[in-house]
């Protein structure tokens, strides 16, 4: 089923259409799915995503969300902002346009927005190098044991 930015997706629907594009060649397409709702689930816990009681999404915030965390992946899915004039007249536009607010509250909102996502990003960020810092002396010890293994087994050759 083709998807408008004002229908609603079905969290097994979108499990399936996003582990599609995901699926790596090293696992499963169980694995795949498993692993897409698991984001699906962490980003609802976290406000990202909202589900409603029946367990549907608006196809749109779907799609935002999906471009978010994988940017390559879901270039082709349209999304829709929605910006009002000082008239109060509701106008579309795709998400890879600029929206210019007509309104002073408007561009106070875009800028909450876009503050918003700096703060996400610099998370995310924080949280890499973390991760980083905790992997780095596994990964130089593993690099020093191959160095002598290598050595070492040049050595028995001889």
């Amino acid at each position: 089923m083709k998807h408008t930015n004002s229908s609603y997706i079905k969290r097994t629907e979108a499990v399936e259409m996003i582990a599609e594009r995901l699926c790596r060649p090293d696992e499963t397409k169980r694995q795949a799915k498993d692993r897409v709702n698991h984001r699906i689930r962490t980003a609802i816990d976290q406000g990202k995503l909202i589900q409603s009681q029946d367990g549907c999404f608006p196809f749109n915030d779907l799609a935002i969300w999906a471009r978010f965390e994988w940017p390559h992946s879901f270039n082709d899915w349209l999304i829709s902002a929605t910006a009002e004039s000082e008239a109060h007249v509701t106008t579309y536009a795709t998400a890879d346009a600029v929206i210019l607010p007509g309104s002073l509250e408007s561009c106070h909102e875009v800028i909450r927005n876009m503050h918003e996502t700096i703060s996400i990003l610099e998370k995310k960020l924080e949280a890499a190098n973390l991760q980083i810092e905790q992997l780095l002396p596994g990964a130089n010890q593993w690099r020093e044991l191959q160095r002598r293994n290598k050595a070492n087994a040049i050595k028995s050759r001889k």
